[in-house]
Formats: structure tokens, C-alpha cells, sequence
């Protein structure tokens, strides 16, 4: 219940800095994208936030807002009403998106159609999800190993499971110079350090520059 609580509170806090779309604001974007240098993708600074205004032809309005490794995604309807939202962290290996909070889909009406809780999500068809969400884990790697998941130099972030234990834990990596990370592994349910290692980074083929 704590576990609950505390989720529920600090990510109100965090969405509390950034102010809620409920509509993609023309007036504003095409007021912006006089004095800028592309007129479909608008960015500007708002407090300590990015915010990213995008109308592309034959394509859905949508708006980004990132703060450090936080990101919040929105979708409009042609009639610039929210269509959906979700919320994720992201490295800088942009391998995935670490889903968080709830993904929420809306009616051209407004009324909530689909609605996903990745706080309580199974891992895998009969598998249960972890005990401890990733407030809990970023709460855990700041008092213990000085981390910040949402603002350090994140290079990636994975939920796995341990083959032969079935046990579930956390993967985070966090960049340490140029070419290397630190990269921890977080007991999913009591929060426990598996292991804390050094290693090189490796960018997947195709990513490479050149290649």
C-alpha cells in the first residue's frame, strides 16, 4: 500500500510541473512558426522542459514534452482534441522506451476508451509484474548509489528475468565517460543490488555512424 501511495504521489508531483494538453494549441504553434526555422516542427523552452509542437501533412498533431529522461507523448484527432497520451523514460541508446504512469486513449468526444497501467502490468502472460515500480527503484538508486534515473546520464533502461530464477529485476545503465557505462541490476521486488558492473558501449550495428 505504501509502495502504491508513494507512486501515486511523486508522479503527480512530476506531472505537476507540466501543464496538461487537453487540446493542441493552433494559435500558439502557428504564431511560433513564424520565426522558426521549420514550420511543421516547433521547440521551445518551458521552465526546465522541452516542448516539441509537430503538424506534419497527412499525419496526426502531436506534442512532446521531455524533462531530462521523462517524456510525456501526446496524439489530437484533425480536430486538435487529445487522442492519446503516454508517458515514458528514455536512454540515450534509444534502444526502447521504458513505459510509465498510464497510457490513455480518448473518444473524439473526450470520453477514455483504452486505458493501460504500467504499474500493473504483468512481466509475461502468467508472469506478475515486479513489486517495486521504477519511482521505487529511482528512490532506491538515489539514496544508496547517488542515481538519478529520470535526470543522470542515462544510456538505457530494461526490465528482465533471470532464466534459471525466474526473479525479475531492473537493468539500468548509466553512462560513465565517453565510452563506458555503469551498468546495475535492481532486484525487482525487494530493491536489492544483483550487481553493479563497468562496460564498454557498444552501439548495434546499423545505429553506427558510417555503417
Amino acid at each position: 500500500m505504501k509502495s502504491a501511495y508513494f507512486f501515486f504521489f511523486i508522479f503527480n508531483v512530476l506531472n505537476a510541473q507540466i501543464t496538461e494538453k487537453k487540446h493542441f494549441d493552433i494559435k500558439l504553434f502557428n504564431e511560433l512558426s513564424k520565426t522558426s526555422l521549420d514550420s511543421l516542427r516547433i521547440e521551445y523552452k518551458k521552465n526546465d522542459s522541452l516542448v516539441i509542437m509537430m503538424k506534419y501533412k497527412n499525419d496526426i498533431p502531436r506534442i512532446n514534452i521531455v524533462k531530462g529522461n521523462y517524456a510525456i507523448f501526446y496524439e489530437f484527432y484533425p480536430n486538435l482534441y487529445l487522442k492519446a497520451k503516454r508517458q515514458g523514460i528514455f536512454g540515450k541508446a534509444h534502444l526502447s522506451e521504458f513505459p510509465i504512469g498510464n497510457d490513455v486513449e480518448y473518444s473524439e468526444n473526450g470520453s477514455i476508451t483504452i486505458k493501460i497501467d504500467w504499474n500493473n502490468v504483468p512481466f509475461d502472460d502468467g508472469i506478475p509484474g515486479p513489486k517495486l515500480n521504477i519511482l521505487n527503484i529511482d528512490k532506491l538508486m538515489k539514496q544508496n548509489y547517488r542515481v538519478d534515473v529520470f535526470n543522470d546520464n542515462l544510456w538505457d533502461i530494461r526490465l528482465r528475468q533471470n532464466e534459471k530464477t525466474k526473479m525479475i529485476f531492473y537493468e539500468i545503465d548509466i553512462i560513465d565517460g565517453e565510452k563506458h557505462y555503469f551498468e546495475y541490476k535492481i532486484n525487482g521486488d525487494s530493491g536489492f543490488l544483483i550487481s553493479k558492473k563497468r562496460k564498454r558501449i557498444k552501439i548495434p550495428k546499423g545505429l553506427q555512424r558510417g555503417k
